[in-house]
C-alpha cells in the first residue's frame, strides 16, 4: 500500500512539474485563406499563450519561401500572456492552392519546433494556351491562335500588344463562352522574329495583372536568330543546309546554358538528346548550396529579369498537377531535384517520356530553372522550391 501511495505521489509531482513547465500553447497552427482576385497579399494570424511559469522568447521564425514573411514578437512572452505571429504571403503571379510554412523555435529547453501552415486558395484569373507560337523556317506564315479561358472573374476585354509592331493581332470574344481567341499573323517579310505578347485583362482595375506569350518566326532558308529574350538568349544554328522534311522532324539535340540570377553563383549546362521516342536529360551544375534543389522546365524562354521570374511558371501544356518526375500525373516540366554535394556540384541524368522537341508543345525555346530549395514534389503548383537560382533558355544544339 505504501508503495502505491509513493508511486501516486511521484506521478502527481511529475505531472505538476510538466504542467508548471508547459510553455507556449498554440490556439491554431493552420490557417486556410481564400483571397480575392484583386488581393496582392493575404495575412494569417497564429495565436499563442504562455501557460508556463517562466518567460519565453521566440528565437526563430523561418518561412519556407521569400514570398512569406513572419513577424514574431521581439520581447520575451511573460507567463500568462497571449500574443500572435502574423504571417504575410505575397501572392504575385501564383494561382491555385498554395501552402507555405513557418518554423518557430523558442528558448524553451528540449522543445521541438512548431510548424505553422498557411494555405491559400488563389482564384485563377485566366488560362491561355499555347504560350508559344512558333513558325519554323519551312512553314507558311499563316495566322495562328491563342485560346484564352476566363476563370471566376468579370473580365470583359483583353488588351493584347506585341513587342514587334509588325505582328498583326486580332482579339475576339467567343460568343456565349467566357473565352477569347487571339489570332496572331507574322509579317510576310523574311526576317527573324522573337517577340513577346503582353496580355492584359480589364480586371482587376485597381491591380491589373499582365500575362505573357512568346512569338518566334525563323528565317526561311537562312540562319535562325536567338531563342528567348534579353542578354541571355541563345542562338540557334543555321538551317539553310537542311531540307523542309528534316525541319519537320524532331530536333535531335538541345542545350540550355544556365546563368545565375541576381545574388546567385549557380551556373551550368543542361543537354537534351533524343533516345528513340524518349529524351535523355543530362545536367551539370555548380555553385549550389549542398542538398536538393528543384529542377524544372518553365514555359517562357525569357531569362532577362534579375530574379528569373520572366521565365513564367512550370511548362504544363496538359494542365496536370505538379508532381515528381516519375508520377503518373505531372507537369511536362517537372524534372524533380538536383542534389549538390559538399562542394556545390550536382550531376543528374534521366530519361523522359513526356517531352517533345517539335510542335507547339516543344521544349525548344522554353527555359530551365534551378531553384534555391528542394522541390517537395507535392505542394501545388510548384513544390515550394523557393526562389530561382539560375535560368537558361533551351536552344537547338549542333547535331
Amino acid at each position: 500500500m505504501k508503495n502505491r501511495v509513493l508511486i501516486f505521489q511521484i506521478g502527481l509531482a511529475l505531472a505538476l512539474g510538466v504542467s508548471a513547465r508547459a510553455g507556449l500553447i498554440w490556439e491554431n497552427t493552420e490557417a486556410d485563406l481564400h483571397p480575392t482576385l484583386s488581393d496582392k497579399a493575404v495575412v494569417a494570424h497564429f495565436k499563442y499563450k504562455n501557460t508556463g511559469d517562466k518567460p519565453i522568447t521566440i528565437t526563430h521564425a523561418h518561412s519556407s519561401c521569400g514570398c512569406t514573411v513572419a513577424a514574431p514578437p521581439k520581447d520575451p512572452i511573460a507567463p500568462g500572456r497571449s500574443g500572435e505571429i502574423v504571417a504575410t504571403f505575397t501572392i504575385g503571379d501564383r494561382v491555385g492552392e498554395q501552402t507555405k510554412t513557418v518554423e518557430v523555435r523558442t528558448d524553451e529547453p528540449d522543445s521541438a519546433p512548431t510548424v505553422l501552415k498557411l494555405k491559400a486558395t488563389i482564384p485563377r484569373l485566366l488560362e491561355y494556351k499555347p504560350p508559344l507560337l512558333y513558325w519554323r523556317d519551312w512553314e507558311k506564315r499563316m495566322p495562328k491562335t491563342i485560346d484564352v479561358t476566363i476563370g471566376d472573374s468579370p473580365i470583359t476585354n483583353l488588351d493584347v500588344t506585341s513587342a514587334d509592331p509588325s505582328i498583326k493581332i486580332e482579339t475576339v470574344a467567343i460568343p456565349k463562352e467566357k473565352a477569347f481567341r487571339i489570332t496572331v499573323t507574322p509579317p510576310s517579310e523574311n526576317r527573324q522574329i522573337n517577340a513577346t505578347l503582353k496580355i492584359q485583362p480589364d480586371f482587376p482595375k485597381e491591380a491589373p495583372k499582365t500575362f505573357y506569350a512568346n512569338v518566334r518566326v525563323d528565317i526561311a532558308g537562312g540562319a535562325n536568330g536567338p531563342i528567348g529574350f534579353g542578354p541571355r538568349a541563345l542562338w540557334a544554328p543555321s538551317s539553310g543546309m537542311q531540307s523542309a522534311s528534316a525541319q519537320a522532324n524532331d530536333q535531335a539535340k538541345a542545350v540550355a546554358v544556365l546563368h545565375p540570377t541576381k545574388g546567385s553563383s549557380v551556373e551550368g549546362v543542361v543537354t537534351f538528346a533524343k533516345s528513340g521516342n524518349d529524351i535523355k536529360v543530362v545536367a551539370d551544375v555548380t555553385g549550389l548550396t549542398p542538398g536538393k534543389h528543384g529542377f524544372h522546365i518553365h514555359e517562357f524562354g525569357d531569362c532577362s529579369s534579375p530574379d528569373g521570374m520572366s521565365a513564367g511558371g512550370h511548362f504544363n501544356p496538359t494542365n496536370d498537377p505538379h508532381g515528381s518526375h516519375d508520377a503518373a500525373e505531372r507537369h511536362v516540366g517537372d524534372l524533380g531535384n538536383l542534389e549538390a554535394d559538399s562542394s556545390g556540384k550536382a550531376h543528374l541524368e534521366l530519361t523522359d517520356t513526356m517531352m517533345t522537341m517539335s510542335g507547339e508543345e516543344s521544349i525548344i525555346g522554353r527555359s530551365v530553372i534551378v531553384h534555391e530549395k528542394e522541390d517537395d514534389l507535392k505542394s501545388q503548383p510548384v513544390g515550394n522550391a523557393g526562389g530561382r537560382a539560375a535560368c537558361g533558355v533551351i536552344a537547338i544544339a549542333k547535331p
